[in-house]
């Protein structure tokens, strides 16, 4: 698993503190069948900023600057699994300590969503980065998923998801603006049901039903991995991996969005997945994020989150 550089830094918090991670009420991953939420607006693009100035802060290595945009108490969950909550000026005196490892890091913004949970009365900020970084002579690059729960305009609560990138993609590095958009609409929940229905429909093994949610080739971005595929192709791989495994998904947030610069839907879900097959059973939480077009399913990108075992 590729460590993102929020990753590694609470790593090191997680090694050297001997705080045993605690429940938060809120720690359930962001109605009907998802545990937390499929009802969203948009927030304040103010938090997305509060996140940025976050990060930039880290990366430049102003740790009093950057422990400014954290809450009092900030609980974390990283991409390998690892937790922490703890209080924010004992985060910062470990983050201090091990900065000095980092030899270079780099992080390109591609987009970000500030959104509201209505049911939950939430704002989080979905942000979606690339980093390339070099610790101790080893080096890293990666796509990075972050939600960020903010709380009175402090980032109160890190989840951390991540994808290798493939060797030949060329990252960006900008500090400011986005890649991909800053400019997003939140669509009607219904559309979420363009993705579930083609999970259900595999799931039941009723792959007739499955083809008509797909395009006729789909693009795949997955851990260090990016392949064009058609669809019978596709559907030949799902059949054969779900008659080799049992997979149970359990849905913890939908979220449809329209890029309105770029005029691209994007249907995204937070779920938890178990996998048991011959070789055991392996759990992880997952984000993906699939670009819809003319209600079919055009492309798919998978970020993880490992489940300490």
């Amino acid at each position: 698993m590729r460590t993102s550089f929020i990753c590694f830094v609470f790593i090191a918090v997680i090694s050297a503190c001997t705080n045993r991670p605690q429940e938060s009420k809120d720690s359930e991953m962001p109605n009907s069948r998802f545990n937390y939420s499929s009802s969203f607006t948009l927030a304040d693009a103010s938090n997305s900023e509060v996140v940025r100035k976050w990060n930039n802060a880290l990366v430049a290595g102003n740790i009093e600057e950057a422990f400014s945009y954290v809450a009092d108490s900030l609980e974390v969950v990283l991409s390998d699994g690892s937790a922490y909550h703890s209080t924010r000026d004992s985060l910062k005196a470990f983050v201090s300590q091990m900065m000095a490892s980092v030899d270079n890091v780099k992080v390109g913004y591609i987009a970000a969503i500030p959104v509201k949970s209505t049911d939950r009365n939430a704002t989080w900020v979905l942000s979606y980065t690339n980093e390339s970084m070099s610790i101790e002579g080893h080096s890293n690059r990666q796509y990075t998923h972050e939600l960020y729960k903010m709380v009175n305009g402090k980032i109160r609560t890190i989840y951390a998801f991540a994808q290798a990138a493939p060797e030949d993609d060329k990252l960006t590095d900008n500090t400011e603006g986005y890649s991909y958009s800053g400019s997003f609409e939140v669509l009607s929940p219904d559309r979420i049901n363009i993705v579930t229905s083609w999970y259900d429909s595999l799931l039941n093994n009723n792959y007739s039903v499955a083809d008509q949610f797909i395009a006729d080739s789909v693009d795949l971005y997955l851990d260090g991995v990016t392949m064009k595929i058609t669809r019978d192709s596709l559907l030949t791989i799902y059949k054969g991996m779900l008659a080799a495994s049992k997979i149970e998904i359990e849905y913890n947030a939908g979220l449809a969005v329209r890029s309105t610069d770029r005029n691209d839907e994007w249907v995204m879900l937070w779920y938890n997945e178990t996998v048991t097959n011959s070789e055991g059973v392996d759990k992880s939480g997952n984000h993906e994020l699939y670009r819809i077009v003319d209600n079919k399913i055009r492309s798919a990108r998978l970020f993880k989150q490992l489940v300490k075992k």
